[in-house]
């Protein structure tokens, strides 16, 4: 008399001759017992929500944003279907296994805390209905007992606790799998307590649907199997022991293994699925996080740290190698081929060594510099996959500190002569602005350069060779006042003091002083001391000077030689806990090797 509705009535009508009254608990218990047991649950109801009501002032402002996290995060999920047997588990395995873990019991919490938010809607309504029922006075026994026994009053109850338990106290992975037995728990016990066969089949589906959704939402897979094997067997033994049951027994049987079943498989695989999911997560971040690690030692240790493609050529563009090859960064060798600036006698160690099947290795080889020069250096390598599963090699170079630099044989550079200055005058090509450049050789043993002092900038007119090498090609007109690193005041005072000096004819001081082109200030300067005197006559009237320059004739001119002695070529380091270091002294009246190798072919040419 309590059910009504197509469905239901359906459900009665396939139950051939039976009354539909189902002995159970719940048809056993008498009046009484009933009508005290109501009362005790009402008390326990009105204590759930006042306590959720406490709870809910108190609490809400402070954990809202934990209850709907589940909403706003990624589902990271539980540990793999069964543990390796063959092998032992990886710090990768490990890592995403704590990971999942600890995603699936945040997810649980959360489900349960919103879960119990509903049904303590539902309780209140519950608790109406039991007054109404007259729970105090004269009371209706049989709205009481299907509240009790056919209805989910003690599921609501169960639920709201749960929920307010796990939202005061911090859950963990075994108060999770505690709650979720206490549930097939009540499973259970409405199993045995239904009062007619309608009930008992139509509150059947509706646990097997809950019991889908807990087994995937709470799932650690071996616990979801040994509860839903109780469940099996607790069924099959309700259906065996009812007479009024016995003749479906076997398909309600079915019936049943078919649920436990679809709950343990429906849970393993998406407990299967996430835990693939998981674990490609933490290799992306393990990799990344080691790609950085390794650049950033890289970067400690070495001068460059290059990005190679499968084929060598250099992925991401890098000043600092230019700066180390004395050549100009405005392209930054992006797409070019590593071999190409190493020495050729080097070059088939350095394939074997980029092929090799060891991780990490390192060899010395020699660079070939802008002006010609071997740069000996040592090369550490680490091959790596990209996120698109691209082979790359990540390369550090390291320039050797005892290594001086030397000229290149002639096999090494045999075809690239126009680098190569080969006369004290020499063209080297401008690659940004397309025009040649004069270097003019002034003296063998000196590195100089002729500025206009007059000029808003200082422009350089000429340079000599060793000048020239430890610079890269510069461009007409370029203003050397741009070259200091310093303050740039104490320079013009100094230069204002020597020019005075020397026009009343006495030899002014020396200074030292830091400077480096504009486009290397960022990983290398120069430091020397200097010292100024005018040009030999005529210096500045060569026909070819005159045809470059674009200097106006109307315009105030004044040249000055400066001259760099005890030059010091100082690395800038790559992070803050690096030091900068000297790379290489000089004599007092000496310029670096890769200098004397431009005087050297110079001198050889003459």
């Amino acid at each position: 008399a309590s059910f009504g509705g197509p469905a239901k009535q359906g459900l009665r009508m396939s139950i051939q001759g039976c009354s539909c009254a189902l002995p159970s608990l719940g048809s056993s218990i008498s009046d009484e017992h009933i009508l005290l047991v109501s009362r005790i649950m009402a008390l326990v109801g009105y204590l759930d929500v006042t306590l959720w009501c406490f709870m809910c002032v108190c609490m809400w402002p402070k954990r809202h944003l934990d209850v709907f996290s589940w909403i706003r995060k990624k589902l990271v999920a539980l540990s793999s279907i069964a543990r390796r047997l063959w092998g032992p588990e990886t710090d990768i395995d490990r890592k995403s296994r704590q990971l999942v873990e600890d995603g699936r019991v945040q997810s649980a919490l959360d489900t349960i805390r919103i879960f119990g938010a509903v049904c303590f809607v539902y309780l209140s309504r519950n608790l109406v209905t039991m007054h109404s029922a007259g729970m105090w006075g004269d009371a209706d026994i049989e709205s009481l007992r299907f509240l009790l026994v056919d209805d989910l009053h003690i599921d609501l109850i169960f639920w709201t606790l749960s929920a307010m338990w796990l939202t005061v106290f911090k859950g963990a992975s075994r108060s999770v799998d505690l709650v979720h037995s206490f549930f097939y728990g009540i499973v259970i016990l409405h199993t045995w307590g239904y009062t007619d066969v309608v009930t008992f089949l139509w509150k059947s589906g509706q646990q097997a649907l809950l019991r889908v959704i807990t087994g995937v939402l709470f799932g650690n897979v071996t616990h979801v199997f040994c509860l839903n094997a109780l469940c099996l067997g607790c069924e099959a033994t309700r259906v065996l022991v009812s007479d009024e049951l016995a003749e479906q027994g076997t398909l309600l049987i079915l019936y049943s293994a078919f649920v436990s079943l679809a709950v343990v498989l429906g849970t393993a695989m998406h407990r299967s699925a996430i835990r693939r999911e998981s674990r490609a997560n933490v290799e992306i971040l393990v990799a990344s996080q080691s790609e950085k690690n390794t650049r950033e030692l890289l970067r400690f240790l070495c001068d460059v740290v290059l990005d190679l493609d499968n084929t060598l050529h250099v992925h991401s563009g890098s000043p600092a190698l230019a700066a180390l090859l004395l050549q100009n960064p405005s392209k930054q060798m992006r797409g070019a081929a590593f071999e190409e600036v190493i020495c050729r006698s080097d070059r088939d160690r350095f394939r074997s060594f980029m092929g090799g099947r060891v991780e990490t290795q390192c060899i010395h080889v020699h660079l070939r510099d802008a002006s010609g020069g071997r740069v000996p250096v040592q090369l550490f390598h680490t091959p790596y996959t990209n996120l698109f599963d691209q082979a790359h090699h990540l390369l550090g170079i390291r320039e050797e500190i005892d290594g001086e630099r030397s000229e290149d044989p002639a096999q090494d550079h045999r075809g690239t002569q126009e680098e190569l200055p080969t006369s004290a005058t020499l063209q080297l090509s401008d690659e940004v602005q397309g025009r040649a450049d004069l270097v003019r050789a002034c003296d063998d043993d000196e590195c100089a350069v002729v500025v206009d002092v007059l000029s808003l900038e200082q422009r350089m007119s000429e340079c000599t060779p060793s000048f020239s090498a430890i610079s890269g090609p510069i461009r007409l007109e370029e203003g050397f006042l741009d070259w200091i690193i310093e303050d740039k005041g104490s320079w013009l005072r100094w230069v204002q003091t020597s020019v005075e000096e020397l026009m009343e004819g006495r030899r002014p001081a020396k200074k030292h002083f830091r400077f480096a082109p504009p486009h290397m200030q960022e990983f290398m300067y120069f430091a020397a001391d200097t010292s100024l005197c005018f040009p030999p006559e005529g210096s500045n009237s060569d026909p070819d000077l005159q045809d470059t320059s674009e200097s106006n004739d109307d315009e105030e001119q004044l040249y000055v030689k400066i001259i760099f002695y005890g030059m010091k070529r100082v690395l800038r380091t790559h992070s803050p806990q690096r030091r900068e270091y000297v790379k290489r002294t000089t004599n007092s009246n000496s310029v670096p090797s890769s200098l004397q190798r431009a005087r050297g072919n110079s001198t050889n040419s003459t």
